[in-house]
């Protein structure tokens, strides 16, 4: 209907609640019965929720174009097999050393590590950096030879991240970062060769301040959500080999400062919820 047509696209700044209100009357003086459209409409959209509802094993971990990657998922929750944990850290003479605390539990899939660094009365160019990260392992069999599709779901319990800077006299500037990724690490025992680490992105902040005060506190995400990293390898393991599987928590904390006192906390506390993997054919290369 041309009338409809002119509400849509008038070009009088309406609200969308005066264009629904202007529809409707337009609807309602031709007598049309909206009741009677969505009995129109009815059929289709049960056949519709019936089509979804027998795909709710797919959704969403594949679309069309994952024709490679066939083979069913097979999930790892808790109780993990095993853990790994390391850290590094380095600084001038006058930051503080860092205060480091990890979270690993294998019964529960409990995750994660804290870091926390200050210095006050800077001097010229004093540097930090920590590193720390935690990892929790299950061993996998692949059902066919070829490259491994991965999600690594984590529940977020504690995701925050502050810290304050102070000018303190002269020509100051400091440059800070604070960082964390989700880690794969894909080995075969049988092929070590065929070994793979891929990271994806938690969070990341990083600025740079000439002569100013600052302070900032943020939160990753809300306690018991859950996030997903997809990743996918290029190595390729055998089929029915015994592959260690690692969903790890790399986080690191970095800054470079000229007369600036500064001082950040970093928290990133979480539970591996599930670590999704299937077997996908190998790409023919011609």
């Amino acid at each position: 209907m041309r009338e409809l047509s002119a509400i849509r696209n008038s070009r009088a700044k309406l609200r969308r609640s005066q264009k629904i209100r202007r529809s409707l009357a337009l609807l309602n003086q031709y007598g049309v019965d909206r009741a009677q459209i969505l009995e129109l409409r009815q059929p289709y959209l049960l056949k519709t929720r019936d089509l979804l509802s027998q795909a709710a094993e797919i959704f969403p971990y594949l679309n069309p174009f994952d024709g490679l990657c066939e083979s069913p998922w097979v999930t790892h929750s808790a109780p993990f097999t095993g853990y790994s944990w390391a850290f590094n850290w380095h600084r001038t003479s006058n930051p503080r050393n860092p205060v480091l605390e990890r979270y690993l539990d294998t019964s529960t899939g409990r995750i994660g590590s804290s870091i926390e660094t200050k210095v006050s009365g800077a001097g010229d160019d004093d540097e930090l950096v920590a590193e720390y990260y935690a990892g929790l392992n299950v061993w996998h069999t692949p059902q066919m030879t070829g490259p491994l599709e991965v999600y690594l779901t984590f529940e977020f319990t504690t995701s925050n991240y502050s810290g304050k800077v102070s000018d303190e006299f002269g020509f100051s500037d400091v440059t800070h970062s604070q960082w964390a990724a989700a880690r794969m690490l894909a080995s075969d025992s049988q092929d070590p060769i065929q070994t793979e680490a891929q990271e994806s992105v938690i969070y990341g902040f990083t600025d740079f301040l000439w002569g100013e005060d600052d302070s900032w506190s943020r939160q990753v995400a809300n306690p018991r959500d859950l996030h997903s990293y997809y990743f996918k390898t290029a190595a390729t393991f055998q089929q029915g080999s015994s592959v260690l599987l690692e969903a790890g928590i790399r986080q690191m904390t970095w800054f470079q400062t000229n007369d600036e006192s500064i001082s950040t906390a970093a928290d990133l506390d979480l539970r591996l919820d599930q670590i999704k993997v299937r077997s996908c054919r190998a790409e023919i290369i011609l």
